[in-house]
């Protein structure tokens, strides 16, 4: 049973990898879009292009949306760590260093930094594609649910 899970993951993100906008388990992570670039367990990596509706006021990247890709590209990590049950952010801490402007093309990593039985630790991070330039990074916890994890409805 538990190989059969595990194939079930790997299925779910090869058929992802280099696609636009890949139907995901979170509404807001497919709002968000994104194309997944790399994976490994514990460690993946998605490219972002800054839309209109991604920018604050002067133009830039909004926070809100910075904080919301580097959460989405971490809970993506948990689900690449094949657990069998969902795992909540507990909190998430983000600090931003370069702004980011419409049309920019964004690369979002996330890794496990430590897997515990009920909190693991992970990080994010996002850089422009173009010169490497970190644009923000987010250390977050997260708790383990009792809702189970079920994949089944992504092959549909």
């Amino acid at each position: 049973m538990e190989e059969k899970k595990h194939n079930r993951f790997a299925e779910l993100f090869n058929s992802q990898l280099g696609q636009e906008n890949p139907k995901g388990l979170s509404p807001f992570g497919n709002w968000l879009g994104g194309v997944l670039t790399h994976y490994e367990k514990g460690k993946l990596e998605k490219e972002y292009t800054v839309r209109h509706e991604m920018t604050n006021a002067l133009g830039t990247l909004h926070g809100g949306a910075i904080a919301s890709i580097l959460d989405e590209i971490i809970g993506a990590t948990v689900i690449s760590m094949e657990f069998s049950h969902f795992k909540t952010t507990v909190n998430l801490v983000v600090d931003y260093f370069y702004p980011a402007y419409e049309g920019q093309v964004l690369i979002a990593k996330g890794l496990m930094i430590k897997e515990g039985k009920k909190i693991s630790h992970l990080q994010g991070e996002l850089f422009l594609k173009d010169n490497g330039k970190l644009i923000a990074r987010a250390i977050t916890n997260m708790y383990t649910t009792d809702l189970a994890v079920d994949l089944e409805p992504l092959f549909k």
